[in-house]
């Protein structure tokens, strides 16, 4: 049994950002799918959400929820390469990218998108667009920047990568990444890293 355990469930954007982000520290670690609902879990996070991780330390357990802030500590708490710039301007930088990705990314790409077609219904055009008004600054930073996190893959990359790959799942938005060149070299290069093919659902099974 690892000493880290990460709650969450499957799928989650957020839950993946956070498995990346472990698999590119080299941390080991269990997974416990959750029932958000239940008294347990309520206990770990006050507003029952995902993920939550847990890591038990000189005979401690710390508990932190919220993506963000878990990423960030799986990042500070652990050897392996740095997943945040050391800069200033650099670590705002990457921010900035991963608040684009929760903002703005995730409203227009999941939920105005990927929900709907899972559900068998298209997505209105507006959110087409939106999800449009999104990838063109993203594209624009990867062709300046081969990464959002800075020199190499950092946490930026691992919140984006689970997002802008739901367009790729679908027939009906083949092509919706042409437009896109530097943000489609990007997804293929992190497709390729073993962090995000070790993510995907077997993990969780």
């Amino acid at each position: 049994m690892a000493d880290v355990t990460l709650y969450t469930v499957y799928p989650s954007i957020y839950g993946r950002a956070v498995l990346i982000a472990l698999e590119e520290k080299g941390v080991a670690y269990d997974v416990e799918i959750v029932d958000t609902s239940s008294t347990a879990h309520r206990a770990r996070h006050p507003f029952a959400k995902i993920p939550v991780l847990e890591h038990t330390r000189d005979g401690a357990v710390v508990t932190i929820f919220e993506s963000l802030a878990v990423a960030r500590y799986v990042d500070e708490a652990f050897d392996g390469p740095a997943l945040q710039p050391t800069g200033a301007a650099e670590r705002a930088h990457a921010d900035q990218w991963i608040e684009v990705v929760k903002s703005y990314a995730f409203p227009a790409i999941v939920t105005g998108i990927v929900k709907p077609l899972l559900a068998g219904e298209e997505p209105a055009n507006e959110t087409v667009g939106a999800a449009h008004h999104v990838l063109a600054p993203l594209d624009a930073a990867l062709a300046t920047d081969s990464w959002l996190g800075g020199t190499a893959p950092g946490l930026a990359d691992c919140f984006a990568l689970p997002v802008v790959e739901g367009l790729v799942f679908f027939e009906q938005l083949a092509g919706l990444l042409a437009g896109y060149p530097a943000l489609s070299d990007w997804l293929e290069r992190m497709e390729a890293r073993p962090s995000v093919a070790g993510t995907l659902g077997p993990r969780y099974e």
